[in-house]
């Protein structure tokens, strides 16, 4: 690609046209990225801003110009788990005991749409949310997400379980008020 090379150099120079092209190149689908992350149009943007200021200050980091997006997309998302664990919005995890094999979660998941599936995330914890997105939308291993969060295997391993025992909750508690006549 020597035209992203281009733009690459020139933002290596600071030249504020190779600066601009590159954040019209990236800056939708990183702030895509954001608000799967965020859920909040003013939080996601100000995450970008700074990951914006991340990428341009430390773009002669960068080795592998075939994955420029993939790269820029990694640091927006360690940028925005910095700034929900600076809200200290991650909830503990020694808090909730539900009692519930790993295999059935695999069942109810499957039967649910995409669309449930993103609506429910809204109401669980911050940190469980983050981890099953990166594992199940990203398809990140328990071993990148651990590098990137700065969390431990076994932690993204918990969270990812806790998400999925909050989904199954949560879809039985649907399923039942719909029978119900509740809605």
């Amino acid at each position: 690609m020597p035209e992203l090379n281009h733009i690459i150099a020139g933002c290596l120079k600071h030249n504020r046209k190779s600066q601009s092209e590159l954040f019209k190149l990236f800056n939708g689908r990183l702030y895509a990225v954001a608000l799967r992350y965020l859920n909040d149009d003013t939080e996601a943007k100000e995450v970008l801003q700074q990951a914006w200021i991340q990428i341009f200050s430390s773009l002669s980091k960068y080795s592998n110009e075939n994955k420029l997006f993939a790269w820029c997309k990694t640091i927006l998302i360690r940028t925005a788990w910095k700034y929900i664990r600076r809200l200290q919005e991650v909830d503990e995890l020694s808090d909730m005991h539900l009692q519930i094999h790993s295999y059935q979660h695999h069942q109810v998941i499957d039967k649910m749409t995409c669309n449930e599936i993103l609506k429910l995330l809204e109401f669980i914890p911050i940190g469980a949310r983050t981890v099953f997105k990166l594992f199940v939308i990203e398809e990140w291993s328990h071993k990148e997400i651990s590098t990137h969060l700065e969390i431990s295997e076994s932690t993204s391993r918990a969270h990812l379980s806790n998400a999925r025992k909050m989904l199954k909750k949560f879809y039985y508690s649907m399923d039942k008020m719909v029978k119900h006549g509740v809605e």
